[in-house]
């Protein structure tokens, strides 16, 4: 695959298993969200977009997950290529299909119905960009919408990764200069690895 392509993969998923023994491949809603409490916010961390898993490793990350979305009230709330929607578990069956994946719960000090409608209100049905609307953006703002004063993650500062990593700055300088402006003036990317260790895990499974 040319350099290209494979940065032009890399940052189109960019934007998250019920009980292990318990959800088989393609079992949709009834291996996957009626197995979690649907009134606990779970983040649910996804194998798939391979570029994006190299392009964290490069970052010191693990590599393991290269697409995240929020689980609550029995839907996923996501940003991917091409729109942000909120899906039923069917619905994330399919459009992962195959795919492993991992379910971690997590306590909000503030209200997760306050971060549904943040997302219906700021992210339904808007098309996914790559700096401003992506996977983990959506997390981080949900969680902010909630009300949750305490920092759950932290940013990977673009500026400094450029300065300390040569591939880092070639896949950034790869990406154009519109699309470089637009990542420079934001200053900072959320990768789906960072979420690893938040909450309590859960499980594994496949879609």
């Amino acid at each position: 695959m040319k350099r290209r392509r494979f940065l032009e993969l890399a940052f189109a998923g960019m934007g998250a298993a019920a009980f292990p023994g318990l959800v088989s491949a393609g079992d949709g809603e009834s291996g996957l969200l009626k197995k979690i409490d649907p009134k606990t916010p779970h983040l649910i961390l996804i194998d798939d977009f391979e570029s994006v898993k190299r392009i964290s490793k490069v970052l010191g990350f693990s590599g393991r997950f290269g697409h995240i979305e929020v689980l609550y009230g029995g839907k996923s709330f996501g940003c991917r290529p091409n729109q942000c929607a909120e899906i039923d578990a069917n619905g994330l069956s399919r459009r992962f299909a195959g795919a492993d994946y991992e379910v971690r719960s997590f306590q909000v000090d503030g209200s997760v119905d306050n971060s549904v409608r943040w997302f219906r209100s700021n992210l339904e049905g808007r098309p996914y960009d790559l700096i401003t609307r992506n996977c983990t953006d959506t997390v981080v703002g949900m969680y902010a919408a909630s009300g949750d004063k305490r920092r759950i993650v932290h940013p990977v500062d673009v500026l400094k990764a450029m300065r300390q990593d040569p591939e880092a700055l070639e896949i950034v300088l790869a990406m154009g200069d519109s699309r470089v402006k637009d990542l420079v003036n934001k200053g900072h990317i959320y990768l789906p690895d960072q979420f690893e260790k938040v909450g309590t895990y859960v499980g594994r499974g496949k879609f």
